[in-house]
């Protein structure tokens, strides 16, 4: 009997969780923020699953081709917005901020 996709995707996910919730974690250091990203992730996940061909692990799958990318893209929103708010004109002072920012709230 054919496992429906549904299924195989859950089983998997269920596998290999903690990928999820170790990113999150690292990433965001809010409770809230680290469920809003966890909740989009799994959507994502779902959403694309299609696309997964069976090519590689299910994990590596999961962690570069989709947990990352979207990572990347909210980071990327991230930093255009605070460009924006800060509207630097040098790219070097805005990357300064950036590292600044990331170092204090490492170090509180």
């Amino acid at each position: 009997m054919k496992e429906n996709p549904e299924d195989h995707f859950l089983i998997e996910l269920n596998q290999n969780i903690r990928i999820v919730h170790r990113i999150c974690h690292i990433y965001f250091r809010d409770r809230d923020e680290r469920e809003d990203m966890f909740q989009e992730i799994m959507y994502q996940l779902w959403k694309s699953y299609s696309t997964f061909k069976g090519e590689s692990k299910f994990s590596t799958w999961m962690y570069i081709y989709h947990t990352v990318h979207y990572l990347a893209d909210y980071v990327y929103d991230a930093i255009y917005y605070e460009n924006k708010k800060k509207r630097f004109k040098d790219p070097l002072d805005q990357l300064e901020s950036i590292l600044r920012d990331m170092k204090q709230s490492m170090d509180d």
